[in-house]
């Protein structure tokens, strides 16, 4: 997920650890990822690409509301990019995880590291788990939290 024109890209920790990564771009390009910084306790990872100009994703200033529409974007068992429609189902204090999203929008794998956006295209998390057991319930770290660890890096010009 673009969240800087400069080239930063959000994903989840998981998805980097250990990993040699590249970001494949809408138009084919595909630009090799450098780990800026991590964070495993929220499982959040910036890095950055070789590439300007980028349309990057609004973050949302306000936490998302139990019932509002989303759109979970991803790239399910590597079938391309698709969106699956759900509402917030909770919030995370009432899930034990302050910092979550729970959501009903359908979470495979290959989700993960993509955006959960409101109506307005908004990102309100970035999609990070399912439930291991039962359907219908899925995680993402709010977009709160990507934002304070966006505001850990140095200023960008």
């Amino acid at each position: 997920m673009i969240v800087d024109e400069a080239g930063i890209i959000a994903t989840n920790a998981h998805l980097v650890d250990g990993s040699v990564l590249a970001v494949v771009l809408e138009d084919g390009r595909r630009l090799a990822w450098e780990t800026i910084t991590q964070s495993d306790e929220d499982d959040l990872a910036l890095g950055q690409i070789a590439a300007e100009d980028l349309a990057a994703l609004a973050l949302r200033t306000m936490p998302g509301r139990v019932g509002e529409p989303v759109i979970a974007l991803g790239n399910p068992f590597g079938l391309g990019m698709t969106a699956s429609l759900g509402i917030i189902s909770a919030d995370g204090d009432a899930i034990g995880h302050p910092g979550r999203v729970q959501t009903d929008a359908a979470i495979n794998p290959g989700n993960s590291g993509g955006a959960l956006v409101d109506r307005e295209g908004r990102v309100v998390g970035i999609v990070n788990a399912r439930a291991a057991f039962g359907t219908g319930v899925g995680f993402a770290v709010s977009a709160e939290r990507l934002r304070a660890l966006l505001d850990t890096l140095p200023p960008r010009h």
